[in-house]
């Protein structure tokens, strides 16, 4: 479909009509560049650190103030509001104000976006965030907030209570799950859990993912992290009952109960797996059975799943009974590292399906710089 130089988030819009893709340039500059749905081009680019849609004609975009300090990452970050057909945006609150001031944005399929507040990063002062549904704000709540439930209903948020490592001059900040409706009303809480937060907020995708139907919300979590290494963790939204996979890696839901994810574990040498795995998980046994080969997946949630290695994707849909496999040059879904020109990860974000889980925005690399995004349907 179009060729970027590193893309990165993928975003649809309320409704499915339209999406956007990070292009990130130089400098920790990015911008995004706005498709319809059949890949043709709706917009110029919107230069943007962050975005989210509000409808399939407005949007959410965080961008830093001029910075003050030869560090091009060091200055204020700010949400605005922007238009399709217009090249301005419209500050949030006035623009001297802190209303505007914002550290980071979590957009719902349905078009409400969490908006996270600037934090200092200490256990003396909690982090908050505020909802945005059109240009309506409510809170602010308590935490950090990570992933929306497909329906919008509910949002996963994150409270620290210790700091770990330095990791970019900052503390890296672990601590327990939440899961809240939009009104900031708590719907489960999960204070047993301990899970790098850090991970779940920061990273593309994050390690936390509603099942389809919202009963379930699977996360990286590190409470036994000393003696069984990291896990995957379920806790069942309405009961607030724990479950654990005993590995980890990048995961995502086939279905309200069956969670597909890639075990990209060493072997016994410390060497990488020459024929890495794809398991699934089945919530209601609780047992891992080796479902394809692979090193990557993502799965609509709603019948069809993707799996790929070097090369190759394979893909089925159980609600048409179809299925097939595409061939290129180059990785699928991975994020490289410039200095190594290796795959640092190798996963494809839940937001890539559009909300009617019937295409798929997938990113093939050909090096590290440049990729390839294609749209894929069901």
């Amino acid at each position: 479909m179009a060729q970027f130089s590193s893309p990165g988030t993928v975003a649809w819009s309320p409704g499915g009509s339209r999406f956007a893709i990070e292009e990130a340039e130089a400098r920790g500059t990015s911008s995004f560049e706005i498709f319809d749905r059949d890949g043709s081009t709706a917009s110029s680019p919107v230069e943007a650190g962050q975005f989210a849609w509000l409808s399939g004609t407005s949007y959410v975009v965080a961008n830093l103030d001029q910075p003050t300090s030869a560090d091009w990452w060091v200055g204020t970050c700010r949400a605005f509001i922007g238009r399709l057909g217009s090249d301005s945006l419209e500050p949030i609150g006035p623009v001297n104000s802190a209303v505007g001031v914002c550290d980071g944005l979590v957009a719902s399929p349905t078009g409400a976006v969490a908006v996270t507040l600037p934090w200092d990063g200490t256990l003396a002062s909690q982090p908050q965030f505020v909802v945005m549904v059109g240009g309506v704000r409510s809170g602010p709540f308590d935490g950090l907030p990570s992933a929306w439930s497909r329906d919008g209903t509910e949002l996963a948020v994150f409270h620290p209570t210790s700091l770990s490592r330095e990791l970019d001059h900052q503390a890296t900040p672990s601590g327990w799950l939440e899961v809240v409706r939009p009104t900031g009303e708590t719907i489960v809480s999960a204070h047993s859990v301990h899970t790098s937060i850090f991970s779940q907020v920061a990273f593309s995708p994050v390690e936390v993912a509603f099942s389809p139907d919202g009963s379930r919300l699977a996360f990286r979590d590190d409470t036994y992290v000393a003696t069984k290494g990291e896990q995957i963790g379920v806790v069942e939204v309405r009961t607030g009952a724990l479950a654990w996979v005993p590995t980890f890696g990048p995961f995502t839901w086939a279905s309200g109960d069956e969670l597909l994810f890639a075990d990209l574990r060493s072997d016994k040498s410390g060497n990488p797996k020459t024929n890495p795995e794809i398991h699934s998980w089945s919530a209601n046994t609780k047992r891992v059975d080796t479902y394809a080969s692979g090193e990557v997946v993502t799965a609509s949630g709603q019948g069809a799943v993707i799996v790929g290695v070097a090369g190759a994707v394979t893909w089925s849909d159980w609600s048409t009974g179809h299925s097939g496999t595409w061939t290129f040059d180059g990785d699928l879904g991975c994020a490289w590292s410039p200095a190594t020109g290796l795959a640092l990860a190798c996963a494809i974000q839940d937001s890539a399906w559009s909300p009617d889980r019937r295409a798929v925005v997938l990113v093939r690399s050909y090096d590290v710089w440049y990729e390839m995004a294609f749209v894929a349907r069901f």
